[in-house]
């Protein structure tokens, strides 16, 4: 059976969306989706052990607001824990738990138009901005998922360290 390669677009622009998201391949067909964050926890859930064969963006959404996931999450920001994720073109990036100058600038731009009350539909202005004031910046036209998840990313971040 040859599958659709809109379903293999669609997940991938789901990943986009949901970073902690990983496809899993048999034989060239989106199979199921799993939970790179329950994954690394060993969680026991479907995310984690052997994957959803619910393909779709609403079961997605559910799980990225369950308390599992929402647990796991917190737990692996606040460790900065190694973990492989796969990227788009399929080679394997580790995450080492440095981050880069050019993410550092993005998350204080978004998190200081936040603290500021400055929509985020201005965030890109801020970011096209920095980039005519010569800052090395990679970053440009992000969309509103992306932004929102940072901001939550920051959120969380902010919640765990409070603790």
């Amino acid at each position: 059976m040859m599958e659709s390669p809109l379903l293999k677009n669609t997940c991938q622009k789901w990943k986009k969306a949901f970073p902690w998201l990983t496809i899993v391949d048999i034989d060239g067909e989106v199979n199921r989706l799993k939970c790179a964050y329950c994954t690394q926890f060993n969680l026991k859930n479907v995310w984690s052990a052997e994957g959803t064969p619910n393909i779709q963006r609403s079961s997605v959404e559910r799980h990225n607001e369950s308390k599992d996931h929402v647990s796991a999450a917190k737990l692996f920001l606040s460790r900065n824990l190694d973990i492989s994720i796969e990227t788009e073109c399929n080679e394997t990036e580790t995450y080492d738990g440095n981050v880069s100058e050019q993410d550092v600038f993005l998350l204080r731009t978004i998190y200081s138009l936040a603290k500021n009350e400055i929509p985020s539909e201005r965030v890109n202005d801020m970011l096209e901005l920095q980039t005519l004031n010569e800052v090395d910046i990679k970053y440009q036209n992000l969309s509103w998922t992306t932004i929102n998840d940072i901001q939550q990313c920051i959120s969380t971040v902010t919640e765990v360290k409070q603790q």
